[in-house]
């Protein structure tokens, strides 16, 4: 977990709950753009005096208990949403209909955003609704777009809608707000886009409110799996943390987030390995797959080093990527520093020559061996 960035978010969503006690433009009060920036901006500082209060509690928090931060009631359960899709004074917002919200998550059906996050979590987290507010930002364009600007768009968002309540996460659509597709606070519930998301992006960036970092790639340069190489930062294709297609996560991603676990029997175990033998592994992509007592994945400890101990994860995908051989005939493996939120994808094939994009034969093939 990237403890800057959980800091960040949490003291951010205290400035709203904070401001919305009492100061700010209200729905419906008639505004001059000069006296919002001045109010918004008296507003932030009170609230940044609020935030001290807290800081130290929270930085503690997270150093002491970093380790359950994801793995928690966070990511179990039914989730609400509210999306807001954001116009601005000089540019108005060109309403969409809930059903461009709907589409997106799906609910109880299959292709969307709910049905990856049953299948990943095999069932163990759901989306129970998604709301979508179509809502004309005060201040212009312009206000929005300086550095860091975005960050004003959940407070103005709230108050110009006039909508109220709590959700599990909050969607911003700010069309050309920042210089990103999308970003995502970890740890946190919100999460920007410059235009319209894709459902793949959006499970990405909500990933990351879940407290998930990339999925990356080990790039090798020496002709060997683990020798001289360098991560490539979003790197594994077959991951959704690692591209923008609805693809599982992989395992160890999902310990993190509790979805599977050592000294389970309800078919979502993953198996700690610490000596020689013969183990059997189901696939990990599909929720009924796999018998009660059976395991979705092996972990190998790669270094015994006190608070960077890394693992290898060792998994299988049978219902995703048929298309791709290596994927269908092979195994993943993965290796991951606990102390952080990501993982690194190692390629079992390291001498493929260009123009092959070998991220995509990264697995070991059934029949082949890795020691």
């Amino acid at each position: 977990m990237q403890l800057a960035d959980w800091l960040w978010f949490t003291l951010f969503n205290c400035t709203r709950v904070f401001i919305d006690s009492g100061s700010g433009t209200q729905a419906g009060e008639p505004h001059d753009t000069q006296h919002d920036e001045t109010k918004n901006r008296s507003s932030s500082t009170k609230a940044s005096f609020f935030y001290c209060t807290r800081v130290f509690i929270i930085a503690a928090l997270a150093l002491l208990y970093s380790a359950d931060l994801l793995a928690s009631g966070w990511t179990e359960g039914g989730k609400t949403v509210i999306i807001f899709n954001c116009g601005y004074a000089d540019f108005p917002v060109v309403p969409r209909p809930q059903s461009d919200a709907d589409n997106l998550f799906k609910i109880g059906q299959s292709g969307g955003i709910d049905e990856f996050f049953r299948r990943n979590s095999y069932d163990k987290m759901w989306i129970t609704s998604v709301k979508l507010v179509n809502v004309t930002l005060p201040n212009n364009f312009n206000y929005y777009k300086a550095p860091y600007g975005f960050m004003s768009v959940p407070f103005d968002a709230w108050n110009s809608s006039g909508e109220s309540g709590y959700y599990n996460f909050e969607v911003y659509v700010a069309p050309g707000s920042m210089n990103s597709t999308g970003l995502a606070y970890v740890g946190g519930t919100t999460t920007f886009y410059n235009g319209w998301p894709g459902s793949g992006t959006l499970a990405h960036e909500m990933g990351h409110n879940l407290g998930l970092d990339h999925a990356n790639f080990w790039q090798s340069d020496d002709g060997t799996v683990l020798g001289g190489h360098s991560v490539e930062y979003f790197g594994g294709y077959y991951d959704n943390m690692g591209s923008t297609a609805l693809f599982d996560w992989n395992t160890c991603l999902k310990e993190k987030l509790d979805w599977v676990k050592t000294g389970r029997t309800d078919g979502t175990k993953i198996l700690n390995v610490t000596s020689s033998g013969t183990y059997q592994i189901y696939c990990h992509d599909s929720i009924t797959a796999s018998p009660a007592n059976s395991q979705r994945a092996i972990k190998i400890m790669k270094k015994d080093n006190p608070g960077t101990d890394e693992y290898y994860y060792i998994d299988y995908r049978q219902v995703q990527h048929s298309d791709k051989f290596f994927s269908w005939n092979g195994i993943h493996l993965n290796i991951t520093d606990m102390e952080k939120a990501g993982s690194a994808l190692l390629d079992m094939n390291p001498l493929t020559p260009p123009p092959t994009d070998e991220r995509w034969d990264a697995p070991l093939l059934i029949g082949r061996t890795y020691s």
